[in-house]
């Protein structure tokens, strides 16, 4: 017997589609509604409208339907597939992290409801049955999958030292500045005070002191120390410089866009591997991705000879199509 829910029926003029919330697909007793199945639809094409374009877009957005029909069943069966093995979450737990999100938000029960219709077009009840679904199905996935492919610590340790560059505590360095702004006085004016500063760092004064008497910027408060940067985190110009100088040497003077800068290397440390236990998950991650594809897809043929998948709604409406 055909099993056919109306939820909802909205009927407009003769000239007009009927839309009819109805079971769109079904897994025992767990189901999806034409409108979720639609909404997942739209979801599917939006996001390729962000991602892609030409021809490929045009692929896309015909495959879009029979995307969300194939994504709706593998939802249900894994869903179904957790609900059994007890990896399922429950409606009262979903209903929890919804309230966790909430308060971490800020808003109010009757604000959130709001966003949420606003942004996914979903009840509270719609949403609390959406992500019940689709944390359970990523639930099973891996605890029955994912967690099921292992290695031996042998193996990891291999991985680890045939790509330990992957794995490294980046180089870093921690300078201090002394920095003249172009806008701050003429040229002539700013050449005066560089020698100014040069003087005084040739008679013995400490560069700390001589930051906090000559800098312009707001690091003469820490005698112009920036703390420790890794590489790429300041101007190229300066780290070119720095690559060029041992610590305790004090750079000449170099200029940029906007100012001139005279640094002092005060540390210089050079990318290390990080310890094998602190990047062992990384590493286990790492080697699983290449069998998760396989195995995810293998799982669910094993679910859909485990259970029956009943499609009601198999062709994209006639009410989208326009």
């Amino acid at each position: 017997m055909t099993l056919l829910l109306l939820m909802t029926l909205l009927f407009q003029d003769r000239t007009t589609s009927v839309f009819v919330d109805r079971i769109a697909i079904k897994v025992n007793d767990k189901m999806m509604t034409e409108q979720e199945l639609v909404n997942l639809y739209q979801d599917i094409r939006k996001q390729a409208l962000q991602e892609a374009s030409g021809a490929d877009l045009d692929a896309k957005l015909k495959e879009a339907w029979d995307a969300a029909v194939s994504e709706a069943e593998q939802t249900l069966l894994l869903y179904e597939k957790a609900v059994e093995s007890g990896v399922a979450f429950s409606r009262e737990e979903t209903i929890s992290l919804l309230a966790g999100m909430r308060e971490q938000a800020g808003l109010s029960e009757a604000e959130f409801e709001e966003e949420v219709k606003r942004q996914t077009n979903l009840t509270m009840d719609e949403l609390v049955d959406k992500r019940m679904r689709e944390d359970s199905a990523r639930a099973a996935i891996q605890s029955l999958v994912l967690n099921k492919i292992t290695f031996e610590d042998n193996e990891i340790a291999k991985y680890y030292d045939e790509n330990k560059k992957d794995y490294m505590v980046p180089a870093s360095y921690r300078i201090a500045e002394i920095v003249f702004r172009k806008d701050v006085g003429t040229p002539a004016e700013i050449q005066e005070r560089i020698s100014k500063c040069r003087a005084d760092l040739a008679g013995g004064m400490d560069f700390g002191e001589a930051a906090k008497v000559h800098s312009d910027s707001f690091s003469k408060e820490n005698g112009g120390d920036l703390g420790t940067v890794n590489y790429g985190d300041l101007l190229k110009e300066i780290e070119d410089m720095v690559k060029k100088l041992d610590v305790g040497q004090v750079s000449d003077t170099l200029e940029t866009e906007g100012s001139f800068f005279i640094l002092k290397i005060l540390e210089k440390t050079d990318a290390t591997p990080k310890p094998l236990d602190s990047v062992r998950e990384q590493i286990v991650n790492a080697m699983r991705a290449p069998r998760m594809e396989k195995a995810v897809d293998e799982f669910l043929k094993k679910l859909r000879q485990e259970f029956v998948v009943e499609t009601y709604v198999k062709t994209l409406p006639e009410y989208l199509e326009h």
